[in-house]
């Protein structure tokens, strides 16, 4: 496993306290720390419940792939996030942090999701699984881009050519120009923007769930599916977002059942044309 290193000064000036003190993981709850509220933290922050929780966020995130024997699983992540944080495969930085077991305590907790996101790459690995299969949604098994509804809009359109979808909302010049390419592309048999669609996949991002919706559903000539993501400037939480994706392309292929699909992210105004001729090779 790959050494985390963790920064005590970065921590102390902004850590995500709420989820480590409620144990109920929340973006909206994120607050700022001080200094002067380090020693008032570690009084109310003890590691052992924080590494419980972090096992049952574990156990979630990776539940299609452990089981259900629950308590058991749970155990043995508990039984492996102790001995790791006990090792030097988490490292708190400056070095009077890392030797002095209080302070070293309560900077792990409270980084413990990126600590949970870390984790949760080694524990998962695609190579550990034998089958990769879809579930489908009881209520709504098989969806269409012709179930959407319609809805208003304020923001800019472009009227879209291969399109069944009268408008298309683009919410940046990125998304507008690759719409444009598509439009006038022979390779792209018909296109349309996943908006109010509820196509989207979760994923796990500093320990917490999240979901994730790229931006085009794209069928080519050739019978493929593509599902297309614009972006320029790109964030960490981005590769989760899209290697959730790709595994999701992953067990739909290997299902069989629906079609072939690929995953592609476009970075700069005409990247769509090259993907698109590269899948038609």
């Amino acid at each position: 496993m790959d050494t985390l290193y963790l920064d005590a000064g970065e921590t102390v000036l902004s850590a995500d306290v709420a989820p480590i003190v409620d144990g109920k993981p929340g973006m909206s709850q994120l607050s700022s720390v001080g200094a002067g509220d380090f020693r008032n933290i570690a009084a109310r922050v003890r590691l052992q419940r924080v590494v419980f929780d972090a096992a049952i966020q574990l156990y979630d995130a990776g539940q299609q792939h452990y089981g259900s024997a629950k308590a058991l699983v749970v155990a043995q992540i508990i039984g492996l996030m102790e001995r790791i944080l006990a090792s030097n495969r988490v490292q708190v930085t400056p070095d009077d942090y890392q030797t002095d077991p209080l302070r070293r305590n309560v900077t792990m907790a409270l980084n413990i999701n990126r600590i949970v996101d870390h984790l949760h790459g080694t524990f998962l690995r695609d190579d550990d699984v034998e089958i990769l299969d879809v579930e489908l949604e009881p209520s709504r098994r098989f969806m269409s881009t012709g179930d959407m509804r319609k809805w208003a809009t304020a923001r800019p359109v472009h009227t879209p050519v291969k399109s069944h979808i009268n408008y298309c909302v683009y919410d940046s010049e990125l998304e507008r120009l690759e719409a444009r390419n598509m439009d006038s592309m022979e390779q792209v048999d018909a296109w349309a923007k996943n908006d109010h669609m509820h196509f989207e996949r979760n994923y796990i991002h500093q320990g917490m769930e999240r979901k994730y919706r790229p931006d085009f559903l794209v069928r080519l000539t050739n019978g493929v599916h593509l599902i297309l993501e614009t972006k320029g400037n790109e964030k960490p939480s981005d590769h989760s977002k899209w290697e959730s994706m790709r595994e999701w392309v992953r067990a739909v292929n290997a299902a069989g059942r629906f079609g072939r699909w690929k995953f592609a992210v476009s970075r700069r105004p005409g990247d769509v044309v090259g993907i698109v001729k590269g899948l038609l090779q």
